[in-house]
């Protein structure tokens, strides 16, 4: 008789929580849809456009404050959940990055400027908990120094923010991988019974379901540094989430959720120093860009990149049963060999180019 009360009460908690996960999405979604086409009319009327230039690859302006649809939409989650201090402080953290994309996308701030705010929010975090303190014997190392933690935590959410935020550059990119991950990231937070973060989860995939709408090719709008930045913030924020709860089988899902944006990034960066530039100087080198060279246009070049970043995905559940380290390398060698295929096969193409005029000049120097 006990055994079956309890049975049924789980049934009933099991019941009323699909079905808020179903109304937070649906919810965050008409949100999202609801008010972004205002926001494209507001941005057109007075002239808040993104104007094209030599290192975008739009030919026309469009409006570029979606991220503020995005967030409204993941605002729709108040009216469900009750009061929640954590969840006020993650909301909170975000308007202000959400702020400072408006400012960016609108006066283009200066580097410095955003560094110093990321960082501030990341102390904040830090101190209200969210923190990496240990590695859980990842290549040996266990509990970290406070100091260490701190450092840790805070390069890893600044980080990870810019990363996202240099995701978007196409049409439809940078929304579809983070649908893609808030969507993992909510189921993962349901194992771990984690409620609360499982529901901001769903309500950040409904959000930018939503958005994904119109901005999908051919794009309306834009998310814009207005949405990629407190975007990326928060996919740190449950990153940091899952891998403080100590759930070591689940390690390898969440570093593959972040590794598409970390390690376009850093071979960004490592391509620019190289070439003896700024690691802060603007081009066209990232992954995107180099579909597009490819001669893949914006939807296929995003869908190229969901499907890959879905088969990471795939990988890490296949080998979540190794030990640790050995499923982080082989991801690790996964992403470097997609990301060496594309680089190598533009840098190829160059030099080919290059043979193919010399030898034209060659037999043009002849004829006269």
């Amino acid at each position: 008789m006990r055994l079956s009360i309890i049975y049924s009460a789980f049934d009933i908690i099991q019941y009323n929580f699909i079905a808020s996960s179903i109304l937070t999405i649906g919810l965050a979604y008409i949100f999202s849809v609801s008010c972004i086409p205002k926001i494209i009319t507001l941005s057109d009327r007075f002239q808040l456009l993104d104007s094209p230039n030599s290192r975008k690859s739009h030919k026309h302006p469009k409006p570029t404050f979606g991220g503020i649809g995005i967030f409204l939409g993941i605002l729709s989650l108040l009216f469900i959940l009750p009061t929640n201090s954590t969840l006020y402080l993650v909301l909170g953290c975000s308007f202000c990055l959400l702020i400072m994309g408006i400012l960016d996308d609108l006066f283009n701030m200066k580097v410095l400027i955003r560094l110093i705010l990321e960082i501030a929010l990341s102390y904040i975090l830090f101190y209200n908990g969210f923190k990496i303190s240990s590695l859980y014997g990842i290549f040996g190392i266990n509990e970290l120094h406070p100091i260490i933690s701190f450092l840790l935590t805070t390069v890893f959410i600044v980080g990870l923010t810019n990363a996202f935020n240099l995701l978007d550059g196409i049409d439809g990119l940078a929304g579809g991988i983070f649908c893609i991950n808030s969507l993992t990231f909510a189921i993962l937070f349901l194992l771990n019974q984690d409620f609360i973060f499982a529901l901001l989860a769903f309500s950040s995939f409904g959000a930018c379901l939503g958005f994904l709408k119109f901005n999908f090719n051919p794009a309306k709008i834009f998310m814009g540094d207005t949405g990629s930045l407190f975007l990326g913030f928060l996919m740190a924020i449950f990153f940091i989430r899952i891998f403080s709860s100590s759930q070591n089988p689940q390690f390898p899902i969440i570093f593959a959720l972040i590794m598409l944006p970390i390690f376009d990034t850093v071979r960004i960066i490592f391509t620019r120093l190289t070439a003896k530039k700024s690691p802060f100087c603007a081009d066209k080198n990232h992954l995107h860009h180099l579909l597009l060279e490819k001669g893949l246009n914006h939807q296929k070049a995003s869908l190229v990149l969901y499907s890959y970043h879905l088969v990471s995905i795939t990988l890490s559940i296949l080998v979540i049963q190794l030990p640790l380290e050995d499923s982080l390398i082989i991801l690790v060698i996964l992403n470097l060999f997609f990301q060496l295929y594309v680089q190598l096969h533009k840098t190829l193409r160059t030099y080919i180019l290059f043979i193919k005029l010399k030898q034209l000049y060659r037999q043009g120097r002849k004829q006269y």
